[in-house]
């Protein structure tokens, strides 16, 4: 019984999907980034170290796009800018190692991939998303005052 009490409304649901798009989309153009950034700095270094400072250019720029775009209704004042893309590096850690795991699986065994490593890019990406958006969703743009409402108008719903 008190599991059907934590089922969220279709006003939940319905928010937590656009979300879910927004940090796709914001996903995509981290995706770019991250394509864009590795291909400038393969012609500097090595391919594997390239991919690995890559990531921390393509998230630093999906940070900022999901602070300002798909979390635009929690209030940051509570948490220093430098605060939360510190949280933010590191909820995303797991997906990190997920991503960057995946993608040099795949660089290392698909031999295509040294000459287009976005196919080992695009595998990274896709296995890690789930993982970032969850923690991001419930340990970076978050703030007790988004909770409260969510608490009240899961109480004001079941009344």
């Amino acid at each position: 019984m008190s599991d059907l009490m934590n089922v969220p409304s279709v006003s939940q649901l319905k928010t937590l999907f656009h979300q879910f798009f927004h940090f796709g989309m914001v996903g995509a153009v981290g995706f770019i980034i991250d394509w864009s950034s590795t291909t400038f700095l393969k012609t500097f270094m090595p391919l594997k170290v390239a991919v690995l400072f890559a990531y921390l250019i393509a998230a630093s720029g999906t940070w900022f796009l999901n602070r300002v775009w798909t979390f635009r209704h929690i209030d940051h004042s509570s948490v220093s800018v430098l605060q939360q893309w510190k949280r933010f590096l590191l909820a995303n850690l797991p997906g990190f190692v997920i991503n960057r795991g995946i993608v040099l699986l795949v660089l290392s065994y698909i031999t295509i991939t040294q000459h287009w490593p976005v196919i080992a890019l695009m595998c990274g990406t896709a296995c890690g998303m789930f993982v970032n958006f969850t923690l991001c969703k419930t340990c970076v743009f978050t703030s007790e005052e988004q909770e409260e409402s969510e608490t009240s108008s899961t109480v004001r719903e079941e009344v």
